[in-house]
């Protein structure tokens, strides 16, 4: 809703999902919504678009499509996905390894697309239901996040 701030999304549920991911659970941030609802600005706050990951991995040193609209804060995934950076450099001075890969799904109707899948155009795949496993998305592309640029 209009009247939720960037900063209580990401206190009431940015921080809770932080937290089971540091304990080794999966986590996944769904925006459901009419199209111009607010499903990007949630998700990703002032940048203009989701990250595009797997073209910014390609070209280190190159930013993403993503633009700087002052004040209107991060959004719940970038929150997060910053969070979780700082934690992995607060790991790594205890010798720990913390991995961070992130996978952007596009649901609209019946279609589902992978959005870092490196074609050119999103590529379509299927949601199954594994009985040991739970819902899972074979050959969804998975991209590392190793620096908070990625996500500007």
């Amino acid at each position: 809703p209009s009247y939720v701030s960037q900063e209580s999304m990401n206190i009431e549920y940015g921080g809770p999902c932080c937290d089971g991911l540091l304990k080794g659970y999966s986590c996944c941030v769904l925006a459901c919504g009419s199209m111009g609802s607010g499903k990007t600005h949630t998700l990703w706050g002032r940048c203009a678009a989701p990250p595009v990951a797997a073209a910014a991995a390609r070209s280190p040193g190159r930013g993403t499509c993503c633009t700087s609209v002052g004040g209107l804060g991060d959004g719940i995934a970038v929150a997060t996905i910053e969070a979780l950076l700082a934690a992995r450099a607060d790991r790594a001075s205890l010798g720990e390894e913390l991995r961070l890969w992130l996978a952007l799904l596009e649901v609209a109707g019946s279609s589902v697309r992978d959005l870092f899948h490196p074609s050119a155009e999103p590529n379509e795949v299927q949601v199954i239901d594994d009985p040991v496993g739970g819902a899972q998305v074979p050959g969804l592309t998975e991209v590392p996040v190793r620096e908070a640029w990625l996500l500007r």
